[in-house]
């Protein structure tokens, strides 16, 4: 998912403070390429999610029930097994649903979203760690599953594991300028940050 390539503005109720982020789902977003992911690859034409950010940089909304928390160097990971979960601070975030958008009644849904390369002020990209990470899980061996493996339901119990540890290698991506919808004329551009197809500074 490419963040920059984004419209990052001001909705007409907003005029300071962060800008709020549009992106269309359907381009510069991978999809892996099961049976389920080619669905979902044409659902995410109709989708458009909305990047709001908290003043203190902590958190970020796409939904009112969905929600991504911004780590940093005093945040503390750990599986339920209480073993340490690694990550870097100021670079990967943690994806969080709540059951019925309710923190209380606790998460059904997280993973870690992590940054794997930017483009510099002179818009070359540049890999990140998260980059040499990534390679690696592609490049692992996948459990085989069933109908040109656009099915899963035939992995062993032992092997379950192996699906979410390795990654998918064909994956399903439109490229191209970020589409902006038309309620985007009526926003406001905010100061230093351009809009469709622009290379933009870091918000992270």
């Amino acid at each position: 998912m490419s963040m920059e390539s984004g419209f990052w503005g001001y909705p007409p109720s907003m005029d300071s403070g962060l800008p709020v982020g549009l992106k269309h789902a359907y381009r510069n977003w991978t999809t892996g390429s099961s049976f389920w992911g080619s669905i979902m690859l044409t659902l995410k034409g109709m989708l458009w999610p909305t990047f709001q950010i908290d003043p203190d940089m902590k958190w970020m909304s796409t939904s009112k029930d969905d929600y991504i928390y911004i780590l940093d160097e005093h945040d503390k990971l750990v599986d339920p097994q209480g073993n340490p979960v690694p990550f870097t601070p100021g670079a990967d975030l943690l994806r969080i649903s709540w059951v019925e958008g309710k923190p209380e009644k606790g998460i059904y849904y997280q993973y870690i979203l992590k940054r794997v390369a930017m483009k510099d002020e002179n818009g070359q990209l540049v890999k990140l760690p998260g980059y040499q990470e990534l390679l690696d899980r592609a490049t692992r061996p996948a459990p085989s599953g069933c109908c040109c493996n656009l099915f899963l339901c035939n992995i062993s119990d032992d092997q379950y594991g192996e699906i979410y540890d390795a990654l998918d290698d064909h994956q399903l991506l439109v490229p191209g300028p970020q589409v902006n919808p038309a309620r985007t004329s009526q926003w406001t551009a905010a100061s230093g940050i351009p809009g469709e197809n622009s290379v933009i500074e870091p918000l992270l």
